[in-house]
């Protein structure tokens, strides 16, 4: 049971460090920030009970091997049903899709964090595989500042360009690795203005 236990609090925190740090971009893994932490304290602490054992002798009693084997359980579990219920949420009532590109591989999602103070759009371009998606970040638009300015007419202009707005903006992207090379301009919209 100690290698277990061991294994489990080496396995957890790994797995949520991962998911914590995201380092392919994955769509799917973005909101559940809560859960990967939690999987990171867990695993650390079935980790130093277990490597401490019961009077140094590294043994635990069986009441806690059996508390620490339903603890790692239950984060397992959560993880899996926290990321069935994020793909079965899909696009939310702020985030929409507003073109796909013509292989059907890629869409330009638009993400509205508008509110009374600051009404702000974003623009991203995404790859289409659910949970495994990634997404690039193309800009964003104040609309109290922006002149008119929308998002909302972006489309793609060929294998690797997005034309956003009345102005015609021409932004490029990297469609293998799904990373923007070029962004809106930032008198459109300040970074700061944007939290999604």
């Amino acid at each position: 049971m100690r290698r277990a236990g061991i294994a489990t609090g080496v396995l957890l925190p790994g797995i949520g460090t991962a998911g914590l740090a995201n380092p392919f971009r994955w769509v799917g893994m973005g909101g559940l920030w809560a859960l990967w932490a939690s999987m990171t304290v867990i695993g650390a602490v079935v980790l130093v009970i277990t490597a401490a054992g019961k009077n140094g002798t590294g043994r635990l009693p069986p009441i806690g091997s059996f508390l620490l084997a339903m603890a790692a359980m239950a984060v397992v579990l959560l993880a899996g049903v926290a990321a069935v219920l994020d793909i079965a949420d899909g696009d939310t009532e702020d985030t929409r899709v507003v073109d796909v590109s013509a292989d059907g591989r890629l869409r330009l999602v638009v993400h509205d964090t508008s509110n009374v103070i600051d009404p702000v759009t974003a623009l991203y371009v995404e790859s289409s595989g659910g949970f495994f998606a990634r997404r690039a970040f193309l800009g964003c638009v104040n609309h109290d500042s922006a002149g008119g300015t929308s998002v909302e007419s972006a489309r793609f202009g060929g294998a690797d360009t997005v034309i956003v707005g009345e102005q015609r903006w021409t932004l490029t992207f990297d469609p293998d690795g799904v990373r923007a090379i070029d962004t809106l301009p930032p008198d459109v919209c300040t970074a700061q203005l944007y939290t999604g």
